[in-house]
């Protein structure tokens, strides 16, 4: 991966978890909500541990070596990381549109529990894909090494 995509790919870590950040603050803001509303809640905080050591563990490695593909393709435009930002985008757009209105956003949940339901299932199996892609470049790496 070269040094410009490893910048993206920190960069667009950091913006999936600005994101998340302002989702959590838009959820919390709602205060009669079914449980709903706490499943996606936990599900957001779970995802900015997952993303915040993602990020570090992508700072600690050497992008430059070519044998990280699995991040190329964590990075791709149509990718693991950019499928998770627009997802959470989706739902803040949705959530926005509500909290235009303070006393209707204070009361309502706009979402769906099918809705939730499947925003969660799409983000742990995006969260599983960007594993998959570091534990295939970490265990690949240790393999060419030794044949070398």
């Amino acid at each position: 991966m070269d040094p410009v995509s490893a910048i993206g790919l920190v960069a667009s870590v950091i913006q999936t978890l600005s994101a998340v950040g302002e989702l959590i603050k838009y959820v919390n803001e709602v205060k009669n909500a079914s449980d709903d509303k706490a499943r996606l809640a936990r599900e957001a905080a779970s995802l900015v541990v997952f993303l915040t050591g993602f990020r570090y563990d992508i700072e600690q490695l050497d992008l430059k070596d070519s044998r990280y593909s699995g991040l190329s393709q964590v990075a791709a435009e149509d990718g693991p990381l950019n499928q998770l930002l627009a997802t959470v985008g989706r739902l803040l757009k949705k959530l926005k549109r509500t909290s235009r209105w303070k006393l209707l956003r204070a009361t309502t949940w706009p979402l769906e529990r099918r809705e939730v339901d499947a925003t969660i299932d799409l983000i742990e199996r995006l969260k599983s894909l960007i594993n998959l892609s570091i534990t295939a470049d970490s265990l690949w790496v240790p393999c060419v090494a030794y044949n070398s």
